[in-house]
C-alpha cells in the first residue's frame, strides 16, 4: 500500500521478464543536477558532446583586492540592497566614511567601492558628476554614541554643516545632521524608545 502512495515521480512501473508481473522501481532523482542553485552552476553547450551540461561557476571573490571583505554569495531570502552614489572624490569620500563613519569596506570594484556599517550597505562610483542628495542614517544604541560620532565629525576633515545633537520628539529620537565632503547630508541618531529594536 505505501508504494501505491508514492507519487508518480518518485518511482516507474516496469515489466520484470523473468517473473512477468509488474513491479515498482524507485526512479533516479531525475532534477539533481538541477535542484542545485543557479548561483553555484552555469549550464553551458559542450562542443564534444552536443549536450547542454552544469559546470561550477568560478568564485565570484576571486581577485579580491588585499584588505577588502570577501562577499559571500546571497543567499535567497537573505539579500539586502545597496544604495550608489555617484562622486567626483571618489577617494576623499570612501576615505570619509572608513576613517569618520567607521564603515568598511565590503568590495572594491574598477571604479566603485561598496562599504558597510552594520546592516547597511552604500557604495560610492567614480563619475563626471556628484549625487548629493539622500540621506545616509547611522544608527547607534544610545546618546553617548550619538554624541561620539558628533565629535569625530567636528573633527574630521571635510565634513561641514555639524549640528548640534537634540532630541526629536516627534520620532522620539536623539539625533543631529551633517554633510560629507561632496555636500550629502548624514544623520546620526538613536532611538529613545527601549521597545524600539532594529536588525
Amino acid at each position: 500500500m505505501s508504494d501505491r502512495n508514492a507519487g508518480p515521480r518518485d518511482r516507474t512501473e516496469t515489466l520484470d521478464r523473468e517473473t512477468g508481473p509488474k513491479r515498482w522501481t524507485e526512479r533516479p532523482d531525475r532534477n539533481a543536477d538541477r535542484n542545485a542553485g543557479p548561483r553555484d552552476r552555469t549550464e553551458t553547450l559542450d562542443r564534444e558532446t552536443g549536450p547542454k551540461r552544469w559546470t561550477e561557476r568560478p568564485d565570484r571573490n576571486a581577485g579580491t583586492p588585499p584588505g577588502a571583505v570577501k562577499c559571500p554569495v546571497p543567499v535567497l531570502g537573505a539579500m539586502s540592497g545597496i544604495v550608489f552614489h555617484a562622486t567626483e572624490r571618489h577617494d576623499a569620500v570612501v576615505e570619509f566614511y572608513r576613517e569618520t563613519m567607521g564603515a568598511a569596506v565590503r568590495l572594491e570594484q574598477l571604479d566603485c567601492t561598496i562599504l558597510g556599517y552594520d546592516n547597511m550597505l552604500f557604495g560610492f562610483c567614480e563619475r563626471d558628476r556628484t549625487d548629493d542628495c539622500g540621506t545616509l542614517t547611522f544608527v547607534y544604541p544610545d546618546r553617548e554614541g550619538v554624541d561620539e560620532a558628533r565629535e569625530r565629525l567636528a573633527e574630521a576633515p571635510g565634513a561641514g554643516a555639524v549640528e548640534t545633537p537634540r532630541e526629536n520628539e516627534r520620532y522620539d529620537i536623539y539625533q543631529f545632521f551633517a554633510e560629507d565632503p561632496d555636500g550629502r547630508t548624514i544623520e546620526c541618531q538613536a532611538f529613545l524608545d527601549d521597545a524600539v529594536s532594529l536588525p
